[in-house]
């Protein structure tokens, strides 16, 4: 009986953590979609100020970039010289293979996280007298 109750609860988990997945993948593609529309200040001061914020995401962006290029060339690095290292250690053409075949599994991207910068210039757009409406598509 205790058995039957622990495979009851397991599948219950796995059961439990996919639906759970599902709902969190839900809530991320809808975020995904979301776009914003922006009304312009109508005062000439509002409308540099929001030059001001342009330039300010454009730098942020740009620092973004920057890291992430930053990682993806380091990452790169490290997977050399474990893939390397690997190589020397294989004693056979089979884990040579497997030295490779992990080596390009472990891919190094460089796409820059920017939503903080985004979010940083609608708040600053707003701040400077423009409406951001969110478009949920």
């Amino acid at each position: 009986m205790r058995n039957q109750a622990k495979i009851i609860f397991r599948r219950f988990n796995k059961g439990l953590g996919f639906r759970l997945l599902g709902c969190l993948g839900l809530i991320l593609a809808q975020a995904a979609c979301t776009t914003y529309q922006y009304v312009p200040p109508t005062t000439e001061t509002g409308r540099q100020c929001v030059m001001t914020c342009e330039t300010g995401h454009q730098a942020c962006v740009g620092d973004a970039q920057y890291s992430a290029d930053r990682r993806a060339r380091s990452c790169e690095v490290d997977r050399s010289i474990t893939l390397k290292k690997c190589l020397e250690r294989a004693s056979s053409d089979a884990e040579a293979r497997t030295c490779n075949n992990s080596s390009s599994a472990n891919y190094c991207g460089n796409s820059a996280n920017t939503l903080s910068c985004d979010a940083d210039y609608r708040r600053c757009y707003a701040g400077c007298g423009g409406q951001v409406t969110p478009d949920k598509r």
